[in-house]
């Protein structure tokens, strides 16, 4: 799937994988993201994607100033180990 280097097909349904921060490995217990778009088309696939490219790029830059301040220890303990993303329709993983 040239261009679309987090999108990948398991089956009939795509996924977002990415790369889980180097920071946050520990953490999250895994080295990457492995997220259901929940559809079997191209297209709602690349909006899905593109949707939550823009909320894991949100999510890292906030974790980039947590850390430049110090907090980001104390929130990586309380946060949950697993992450929910939204998805263009509102619904949730």
């Amino acid at each position: 799937m040239p261009g679309l280097t987090n999108l990948v097909r398991r089956g009939a349904t795509y996924y977002y994988r990415g790369r889980v921060p180097r920071d946050l490995v520990d953490h999250y217990r895994r080295r990457e993201f492995f997220v259901s778009l929940k559809t079997s088309d191209r297209q709602q696939a690349e909006h899905a994607l593109a949707h939550l490219s823009i909320q894991i790029s949100a999510f890292c830059a906030a974790k980039d100033r947590f850390r430049a301040s110090g907090l980001m220890t104390a929130i990586a303990r309380t946060q949950p180990r697993m992450m929910r993303f939204e998805y263009p329709d509102g619904q949730q993983n």
